[in-house]
């Protein structure tokens, strides 16, 4: 019987057929050899992964082989590698079956950044099977993609009152020690965003540096425009101008943070804020800045959001609208300051915040998470 050779030869030999090399393109080859990184399903484990790799250790075993090399080298140097995509209960999707929504269906309604995201952050990407959700797409269309509509919404409000040129030469580290707290804030908390995102996605771990991005958004619509609503409203052109510059800062970084993930939306709106630009997608990766990353405003602000929550749920637990002040809130073993005071007596509707409790009164106590309140 004639010899045969196992066809996986051809596919393992990629690297190497693609440039026509060694006959030619010696340079071009080099520059791309080993590759960074490579990215197949689970199955390719015995197919084209082992081949490839099996090809690169025979072809540069040393000097004399034909790939001349100093050491041994891999074909690629990182491998990402995807599970299996299951039906909602764990079986294989079907199309007898029809056990799962149709694809396009899912596009249609909630756009294929929201879908191309929910497989990001899922377990697929860690070579982990995935029961398909649509109520999860639809959730992170919800609450990450509307909402950056809706913050854009919000900021272009006022964007005709505002002076464009200090909005775009705006740089955070000149005017750091006039900012309001809440500006440091969540200019420390992108900086921090921008640091896990770059560094996870380095290490090729697809769903640590994607899932932040959703916490982020979050956080930006629900605490700092929130919080900041009065500034943006402000009669002092200063305060609103400011609080406009801080908000497309962010929107300038947080959009090319996104751009690789969900393309779509992070185009539409990097044109909206930098109409005059190319593509996000032409722009520099941001970097983070270590000096911006400051942990006891995150922390504190931290603090007083989950002492907020634990008032609040004081407040439902006893009937008590938010609406009806109260004379104090304790915040226990917490120590804030008095701008940290002045916010969460804001958040709580109460006329003092004091560390330990007064004897006056009747007070209600709640302790949760380490914390002690009344």
């Amino acid at each position: 019987m004639p010899e045969v050779l196992d066809c996986w030869f051809e596919s393992g030999s990629m690297p190497y057929a693609q440039k026509h090399y060694p006959f030619e393109n010696q340079e071009k080859f080099e520059r791309g050899f080993p590759a960074k990184f490579i990215g197949e399903g689970q199955d390719q484990t015995r197919g084209w992964f082992y081949n490839l790799h099996i090809l690169a250790t025979i072809l540069t075993l040393g000097e004399d082989s034909p790939i001349p090399t100093e050491e041994m080298q891999p074909a690629f140097k990182n491998v990402v590698v995807n599970g299996m995509v299951l039906a909602e209960d764990g079986e294989k999707m079907s199309k007898s079956k029809g056990n799962y929504p149709d694809p396009m269906g899912i596009v249609e309604n909630y756009g294929a950044d929201a879908l191309r995201y929910y497989f990001l952050t899922s377990p697929v990407v860690r070579e982990e099977s995935l029961k398909f959700q649509e109520k999860e797409v639809r959730d992170i269309y919800n609450k990450l993609l509307n909402m950056m509509y809706n913050i854009h919404n919000f900021y272009s409000m006022f964007e005709d009152e505002i002076d464009l040129d200090q909005v775009i030469n705006f740089e955070p580290e000149q005017e750091y020690k006039s900012l309001h707290e809440l500006d440091k804030w969540v200019i420390a908390k992108l900086h921090k965003l921008i640091k896990e995102v770059t560094e996870n996605m380095d290490n090729y771990m697809l769903d640590k540096a994607t899932r932040p991005i959703q916490d982020f958004v979050l956080d930006l619509s629900q605490w700092y425009v929130r919080r900041s609503r009065e500034r943006f409203k402000s009669q002092d052109q200063q305060e609103t101008q400011q609080a406009m510059n801080v908000l497309h800062y962010v929107f300038d970084n947080l959009f090319r943070v996104i751009a690789p993930f969900t393309p779509f939306i992070a185009e539409k709106l990097y044109q909206k804020i930098k109409p005059e630009n190319e593509s996000v997608h032409l722009q520099d990766w941001p970097e983070y800045k270590e000096e911006l990353i400051d942990e006891e405003v995150i922390e504190e602000t931290q603090q007083i959001r989950k002492l907020a929550e634990i008032g609040q749920s004081l407040r439902q637990s006893e009937h008590i609208k938010l609406r009806q002040p109260l004379p104090e809130f304790a915040t226990g073993d917490v120590d804030l300051s008095n701008q940290a005071k002045e916010v969460l007596a804001d958040e709580l509707n109460v006329n003092k915040i004091v560390q330990q409790e007064t004897e006056q009164g009747e007070w209600l106590e709640q302790e949760e998470d380490g914390y002690n309140v009344a």
